[in-house]
């Protein structure tokens, strides 16, 4: 919600992808749905606040990603990669393939569980974590609770991954 200041204050590039940049220059990004029956509830109310509330200043970004970013930098290797599923524009940041940040792809909150409680599409989103396992990274930093290590990443995606039946509407 306060990009378009940051933009203004700090006189920066926004990186987003091309999905989210359909909603930023609305102002306005839907809430993802439940992923369980407590946060099912909690996304169906939230549906019924009026839009103004979760609206923000309008912008778009300067660049657009679809799959995914290469930052030129001769120090680390940094990328941006389209990793869908909390919502169709996610996307993580992936440096020296040894570390993602990866926003709400996954959760850090939950004890032996990386599994987030909102997600607009989760087949999608246990498709993505196979693409974060397939750079070789070890550590993910969530946007909610603490890093996550990739053995309890692998965990959930073989649980996951073997499930994803449950996840058809």
């Amino acid at each position: 919600q306060n990009a378009a200041m940051i933009r203004e204050k700090q006189h920066c590039r926004i990186i987003l992808s091309e999905t989210d940049n359909v909603y930023t220059r609305h102002g306005y990004t839907p809430l993802p749905g439940g992923t369980n029956f407590f946060s099912g509830i909690i996304s169906a109310a939230g549906k019924h606040i009026p839009w103004k509330r979760y609206s923000y200043t309008p912008f778009t970004g300067d660049v657009l990603v679809k799959d995914s970013f290469n930052f030129e930098n001769s120090y680390s290797d940094i990328r941006m990669i389209n990793t869908g599923g909390h919502s169709a524009g996610s996307i993580s940041v992936i440096v020296d393939n040894e570390i993602a940040i990866v926003g709400d792809a996954m959760f850090g909150v939950f004890k032996n569980s990386v599994f987030p409680p909102f997600a607009d599409n989760p087949t999608e989103m246990v498709n993505s974590w196979k693409i974060l396992l397939n750079t070789g990274c070890e550590i993910f930093l969530p946007g909610h609770g603490g890093k996550i290590m990739r053995e309890l990443l692998q965990k959930d995606f073989d649980k996951y991954a073997n499930r994803q039946d449950q996840f058809r509407g």
